[in-house]
């Protein structure tokens, strides 16, 4: 190929490049009057600005232009212009290309200094392994230029780098950035240089920052456990550094009323620290650190990877004054499956905290903690909500035959709070609640019987319908629909028969049975939908257009196709739902004809379903059309879907 020679300016290269007219760089647009500057002056600071707006505009376009764009940005890296050079380097960093790597390497040694920055940033950005040891060379060369190359470095992460970082963190000027680069490399000789700085700077203003980058490498590596063989991170678990350990604890137990952003970053490097070190006479600050709920899950996978060694810290913090902390630990036992915590948290279930009795509910239900069993069925007659709520699906999560039995065994209980109790009996059905449940059905209590039938809907080993369609007559309308959605779940002939006969005879639970004939429905039930579409409202219509859908069956594609003729725009976008499930021929340019649409929300629909099937050319045509649609979300949407071709 070709080399073009060296450009004479920025514009005319770049959008030369690009294809553009190369002169039209040099057509400056007059700038209006600004007060208080000269018309030279004026036209100068316009010029500058526009020629700013334009390498911005050309350089972006060429970062994203795939491998022509590169080739362009490539060729310009050779120009006799520091600043064509300069931003040609900035655009490959941004282009994210490696095909740029060897190229930029070249020009480390570039004598204009912002072109030898622009060029370190640029390898920074991607992360060229093979440009560390030169990138290195620069941090004990031109004093300005060592900022950006301690931090492409650290960028990059060649596990090389490390000595070259080491070398230049105790140099003041540059020590943060070189320990930064080091908390980046994330290796174990990396993490042995920062832990050794840790120790020597605990009492520097400088400590945050070493813990930081420690912090940072620590959660970055994925086995920390070649650390235990260096000198430095043996002193740094000994006694000799005590006061490393007491400021650790300090940062961690400090209560601030709202503690910022870096405070919280410190936070979590400490937590990583204390995880790596596992002293379990630190795991007391892990858990007093709970009070700050923003912390709570490096936290808790700190504690939860510690192991047993942290079970005692766990169950102090189980009896601790701060209800958060009390959460944590009981969020935590059950995570670490400590059946020793059993106890305590049951005892957490009186405490005057909402919160923190939920935590404990959660916690016991995790712990399959049966002797807790009657305590937690005592919280179904919590006077909150929330603990209820806790409640219901804490013991809807433990053994089924366990928790029926203790149910039952408080009768006048579980009679009291029926709707309760079968919401558990819901959540975990066993043979032994039928008695109950079938009581359940006759109780006066309209809360009670709709409940109940939740139950049996959810046994789906049972045959229900015998017993559910006399409550098809129940006065309630909440529990005839209840009645109706669990028969909507049983595939069977009876059931959709009996489903039909309530669509017909029952207006209150019209809608759920249009939705359940859709679910188990079949070409017959179709068709007599079909017949009464007619005779019904406008809204009984929309439901049935939306239950032939979920039918689909070939013999009602006929009569949603005439239904896209339909002078309301509502029928015509539900037909198009509709005709969207089926996956014929016929239907997809049917699709594509509704697309013509002149509603846009009838388009909008055709569209969307069309997407399900862009591998057919009449799809790929709509979606085509559709891209100049003066709607812009149905133009974006149609863009999407041809990508995706």
């Amino acid at each position: 190929m070709d080399t073009p020679g060296p450009p004479q300016s920025l514009d005319v290269t770049l959008l030369a490049a690009l294809g553009g007219p190369a002169n039209a760089a040099s057509q400056p647009t007059p700038a209006p009057a600004t007060p208080g500057f000269t018309p030279e002056v004026e036209r100068e600071s316009a010029g500058k600005t526009e020629e700013a707006a334009r390498r911005n505009a050309v350089l972006d376009a060429l970062a994203r232009g795939g491998s022509r764009g590169i080739s362009a940005l490539i060729s310009a890296l050779r120009s006799s212009e520091a600043d064509v050079v300069m931003y040609a380097a900035t655009a490959l960093g941004e282009a994210r290309d490696a095909a740029a790597v060897p190229h930029l390497t070249r020009l480390l040694q570039h004598p204009d200094l912002n072109v030898a920055q622009a060029t370190i940033d640029a390898l920074g950005k991607l992360r060229a392994q093979a440009a560390a040891a030169p990138i290195e060379s620069v941090l004990e060369a031109d004093p300005w230029l060592r900022f950006a190359a301690a931090h492409a470095l650290g960028e990059i992460g060649h596990p090389g780098s490390v000595h070259a970082l080491m070398r230049v963190a105790g140099d003041s000027a540059i020590s943060d950035l070189a320990i930064e680069a080091l908390g980046k490399i994330a290796t174990v000789p990396a993490a042995t240089v920062l832990a050794e700085l840790l120790s020597i700077r605990v009492s520097a203003g400088d400590f945050d920052g070493c813990l930081l980058a420690l912090g940072n490498a620590i959660r970055r590596m994925v086995d920390s456990a070649g650390l235990d063989g260096s000198r430095a991170w043996q002193r740094l678990t000994s006694a000799e550094a005590g006061a490393v350990h007491a400021r650790l604890v300090s940062l961690l137990c400090r209560r601030e009323v709202e503690p910022t952003a870096a405070e919280h970053a410190l936070k979590e490097a400490a937590i990583a620290v204390i995880r790596a070190l596992a002293l379990p006479a630190l795991y007391d600050a892990l858990v007093d650190a709970a009070w700050d709920t923003a912390i709570g899950e490096p936290l808790l996978d700190a504690v939860v990877f510690t192991g047993a060694a942290a079970y005692p810290s766990v169950l102090a913090g189980l009896g601790h004054a701060d209800a958060d902390v009390r959460v944590f630990c009981a969020t935590a036992a059950a995570a670490m499956g400590m059946a020793e915590a059993g106890g305590a948290c049951a005892g957490l279930l009186d405490h005057a905290e909402t919160r923190v009795r939920v935590a404990a509910l959660r916690a016991l239900a995790g712990l399959s903690a049966e002797r807790a069993l009657p305590a937690m069925l005592r919280c179904l007659a919590d006077p909150t909500e929330p603990v209820r709520k806790a409640a219901v699906r804490s013991l809807g999560a433990m053994d089924a035959n366990l928790v029926t039995s203790a149910l039952l065994a408080e009768r006048d209980f579980a009679q009291a709070h029926a709707p309760l109790v079968l919401e558990v009996m819901r959540l975990a059905p066993c043979a032994a609640q039928r008695e109950f449940v079938a009581k359940a059905l006759h109780d006066g209590r309209e809360e009670v019987r709709r409940a109940a039938v939740g139950v049996l809907a959810a046994n789906e080993s049972l045959d229900i319908l015998e017993v559910l369609e006399p409550l098809l007559d129940d006065p309630s309308v909440a529990v005839r629909a209840e009645v109706v959605q669990a028969m909507g779940q049983r595939r069977s002939r009876r059931a959709l028969l009996r489903l039909q006969d309530q669509f017909a005879r029952d207006p209150g639970t019209r809608a759920q049975a249009l939705r359940a004939i859709g679910r188990i429905g079949d070409g017959a039930a179709a068709r007599r939908l079909i017949a009464c579409y007619r005779e019904h409202e406008r809204w009984v219509r929309l439901s049935i257009i939306d239950a032939l859908g979920a039918i689909a069956a070939p013999s009602a594609e006929p009569f949603l196709a005439q239904l896209l003729c339909d002078r309301r725009p509502e029928v015509r976008g539900r037909a198009v739902v509709a005709i969207g499930q089926y996956a014929t021929d016929g239907a997809v340019s049917r699709l594509a004809h509704a697309t013509l649409d002149v509603d846009a929300r009838v388009r909008l629909a055709a569209l969307e379903a069309l997407s399900a099937f862009t591998g057919r050319p009449v799809a790929v045509e709509s979606f085509e059309r559709l891209c100049l649609d003066p709607i812009p979300a149905i133009a974006a949407l149609a863009r999407r879907c041809l990508r995706k071709v």
